[in-house]
């Protein structure tokens, strides 16, 4: 056999060593507990997070919560995720607390013509059974007033949210850039 063969089992010492890797990354795979969206929602205290931008709680899924880190001196910074309502009943956002805002509420941006609008909605946002509520640049978003401090790019940061029929959930959005687009812009930071 020649040196580029597993004397051992006569095959590649490249396809031994790429088989190895695919069987750990599956095994960590299939070690990973999901979330169970089948819990009681009166008894959970706290959401589980499913993976490490992934929240559960009641029948609430919580994905991709992110934010955008604010220029020296800000006094607001904005912040996004994605709800999904598995449930059959409509829940609602009553409120949210971060330690770094005095305020955080949920805004929608409108466009008129050519003016942006920018505004806290009158109602807590409803999240519709079966439905995903979006909140993203130029839509609903999380906003972030009186800031006590900045938010820097790397920086994550905790609010806590409080839903009608879930309950409550405490998360971490994690801090893009300060002209980040989306949430993959949080995992790119320098």
């Amino acid at each position: 056999m020649n040196r580029s063969h597993c004397k051992r089992f006569g095959v590649p010492l490249s396809f031994l060593v790429a088989a190895t890797f695919a069987i750990f990354c599956l095994g960590s795979f299939s070690a990973a507990k999901p979330a169970s969206s089948a819990q009681d929602p009166s008894k959970m205290v706290a959401a589980t997070p499913a993976t490490g931008e992934e929240y559960e709680i009641g029948k609430l899924r919580i994905t991709s919560p992110w934010m955008r880190a604010t220029p020296r001196g800000a006094t607001v910074a904005s912040g996004y995720m994605t709800i999904t309502n598995m449930g059959k009943e409509p829940d609602r956002l009553l409120s949210v607390e971060c330690d770094i805002a005095s305020t955080v509420e949920v805004h929608e941006m409108s466009v008129s013509g050519e003016v942006m609008k920018m505004r806290p909605l009158e109602k807590p946002l409803e999240i519709a059974p079966g439905s995903v509520v979006e909140l993203k640049p130029n839509g609903y978003h999380l906003m972030f007033s009186r800031l006590k401090q900045g938010v820097n790019q790397g920086d994550k940061v905790r609010v806590t949210m409080v839903f009608e029929k879930a309950g409550k959930v405490e998360i971490e959005l994690p801090a893009a850039g300060i002209a980040a687009k989306g949430p993959a812009d949080a995992d790119k930071m320098n």
